[in-house]
C-alpha cells in the first residue's frame, strides 16, 4: 500500500463530518492521516473533537491579523510546514484567499449541502439552504464535494448524492438527510481524489510567505476584488495605479468586480446587472476568468504585439462562454448579466487593447484634454428593469448574444487612464474632466471621484481604476 497521504481540515464550528472521516481511515477505506486541525473560533467544538483523537490543532483568530491574506498566509504555512497534500474543510464558514488558495491549488476540497450549482454561493450555508430548498418546493436535493476556488461554490465537482424529500419535510429532518448523504460520499471522493493527487516538493512554499504576510489594505496579491470598500494600488517601472469598489449608499450588496493585476497589464471593471438575479456572480466569474487565462498562458513572454488583441477578444468570447454553460447546466433558472471594459496593455510597444460590452466605461486623459474611449451598447437598455433595446448587450446573456468592441490605442509618458462602472457617472462626467484638471495623485483622485459619488447619494456600486502611464 502506497504511503499515507496527510490531510489538514479547516473547521468553524462541530465538523460534523470529522467522525466519517476518521472512521474511513481507521477501517482503511481512506488511505490518509489527519495531522492537524485549525479552526478560526476558539470554542469550536471541532477542536475538542480534534483533539479526542490525537490530531493536533491550532487557533488564529482573524481580527488579529492585518488583513485575510495575512491570515490565510499564515494558515497556509502551518500546512506546508507539517507536509499536508490536501486540505478538507468540514464546516469551515471563512471565504479563502489567494495565499492559500495557490499554494494549495486543487488542493482543497469542500462538500456543500445540496446539489450544486442549485442554492450555492454566499450566504448559502448550514440551514439556510435546506430551507431555501423546502421554499422553493423541489423534490430532489442532495451534497456536492468540490474543489475550492475563489469564487464561492463554484469549483469543480468531484461527486454528488441525490436525497429525496419527503411530503412533510422540515429544514432539520433534511439536514440530517443530507448529512447522511455526506458522512458516505465525503470519505469516498478524498480516498478517490487522492489517489491522482502528485507529490508535493515541501522543500519550498510556491509563493513568497513574506510577501503574502505583508499585504495590507492597500497593496493585495494579484487579483480580482469586491464588496467592501477597498482601495489596491501597484507601482512598476514608473507606472502607478490604483482600484476602488464601494458598494455605495443604497444598495444592500456590491455586484461590481474590479480587475487589477500586479504586473500592471490588465485592468478592468465588470457591473453585474441589477435586473438579472445572478448579476453580481457573473460579474465574479468574468474577472476570474480572464485572471485565470492571464496566469496560465497571457502573461508568457513570447505574447506578441499582434496577439494581444486576438488574446483578450478570445478570452472574453471564452468568459461569456462559460457563463452561458453554467447558467444552462443549472438546476434552476438563473438570470445573468454583466458589464465589461477590460484593457490589456504591450509594454514593449506602448499599446493597450481595450474589450468593451455595456456601459461600463474608459477614458484617456492626455493634454488637458478628456477623450472618451468606449461607446455604450446599453442606450436604451434598462438595467434595473431589462427593458428597452433589443440587443442585449451583456456578457453571458441567456441569448448569448452581445455588442463587443475591441480597439488599441497608442500611450505616451504622462497618459492618465480611468476605466470605471456607470456609478461614478451620477456625478457627471464633466465632474470626471474637471477632477482631472486638479493634478491630483492616483490614489487622491480615485478618493475624490469616489466621495463625488458620495455628495450625490451614491446610488449604485462604484468602481474605479486609474493608470498613469
Amino acid at each position: 500500500m502506497a504511503d499515507k497521504l496527510k490531510i489538514g481540515i479547516l473547521a468553524s464550528g462541530k465538523g460534523s463530518n470529522i467522525p466519517s472521516i476518521l472512521q474511513a481511515i481507521q477501517s482503511g477505506r481512506l488511505n490518509a492521516e489527519v495531522s492537524l486541525l485549525v479552526s478560526d473560533k476558539p470554542n469550536a467544538e471541532a477542536l475538542s473533537l480534534a483533539e479526542r483523537f490525537g490530531i493536533s490543532t491550532l487557533t488564529f483568530k482573524p481580527d488579529l491579523f492585518n488583513s485575510k491574506e495575512e491570515y490565510d498566509a499564515k494558515i497556509a504555512a502551518e500546512f506546508w510546514n507539517k507536509q499536508i497534500s490536501l486540505i478538507v474543510l468540514c464546516g469551515y464558514t471563512r471565504v479563502i484567499s489567494l495565499p492559500l488558495l495557490k499554494a494549495y491549488e486543487k488542493r482543497i476540497v469542500n462538500t456543500h449541502p445540496s446539489l450544486l450549482p442549485a442554492f450555492g454561493g454566499k450566504g448559502m450555508f448550514g440551514n439556510k439552504v435546506h430551507e431555501a430548498v423546502i421554499q422553493r418546493g423541489v423534490k430532489i436535493t442532495g451534497c456536492t464535494v468540490h474543489l475550492v476556488d475563489e469564487n464561492i461554490d463554484e469549483g469543480p465537482i468531484l461527486a454528488q448524492q441525490v436525497v429525496e424529500l419527503g411530503n412533510f419535510e422540515t429544514s432539520d429532518s433534511l439536514k440530517l438527510k443530507v448529512l447522511q448523504a455526506e458522512e458516505k460520499l465525503y470519505p469516498e471522493s478524498i480516498a478517490e481524489y487522492l489517489q491522482n493527487l502528485s507529490p508535493i516538493n515541501f522543500t519550498q512554499l510556491p509563493y513568497s510567505i513574506k510577501e503574502a504576510v505583508t499585504v495590507n489594505s492597500s497593496s493585495p496579491t494579484p487579483s480580482y476584488f469586491d464588496d467592501e470598500r477597498k482601495e489596491y494600488s501597484f507601482s512598476k517601472s514608473g507606472r502607478n495605479a490604483v482600484a476602488i469598489c464601494d458598494v455605495g449608499l443604497k444598495r444592500k450588496e456590491n455586484a461590481d468586480t474590479v480587475l487589477l493585476t500586479s504586473d500592471l497589464r490588465i485592468l478592468g471593471v465588470a457591473d453585474g446587472v441589477g435586473s438579472a438575479s445572478e448579476g453580481k456572480q457573473t460579474s465574479r466569474m468574468i474577472m476570474s476568468f480572464i485572471e485565470k487565462k492571464w496566469q496560465n498562458e497571457g502573461s508568457m513572454s513570447n505574447l506578441k504585439f499582434l496577439e494581444h488583441g486576438s488574446w483578450l477578444r478570445k478570452t472574453v468570447i471564452e468568459a461569456n462562454h462559460q457563463i452561458l454553460n453554467w447558467a444552462k447546466q443549472a438546476q434552476n433558472r438563473v438570470d445573468i448579466g454583466s458589464t465589461l471594459t477590460v484593457g490589456l496593455i504591450d509594454e514593449e510597444n506602448d499599446q493597450i487593447f481595450i474589450s468593451n460590452t455595456g456601459d461600463s466605461r474608459a477614458y484617456l486623459w492626455r493634454s488637458e484634454t478628456l477623450y472618451r474611449l468606449t461607446r455604450d451598447h446599453s442606450e436604451h437598455f434598462d438595467p434595473e428593469t431589462g427593458d428597452g433595446g433589443a440587443l442585449l448587450f451583456y456578457m453571458g446573456g441567456m441569448q448569448g448574444s452581445f455588442g463587443l468592441d475591441l480597439f488599441q490605442l497608442k500611450l505616451f509618458k504622462g497618459d492618465r487612464l480611468l476605466i470605471c462602472s456607470d456609478g461614478l457617472l451620477y456625478a457627471s462626467e464633466n465632474k470626471i474632466a474637471q477632477r482631472f484638471q486638479e493634478n491630483l495623485s492616483i490614489k487622491e483622485l480615485s478618493k475624490t471621484y469616489l466621495q463625488d459619488a458620495y455628495d450625490v447619494g451614491a446610488p449604485d456600486n462604484t468602481s474605479i481604476v486609474i493608470m498613469d502611464y
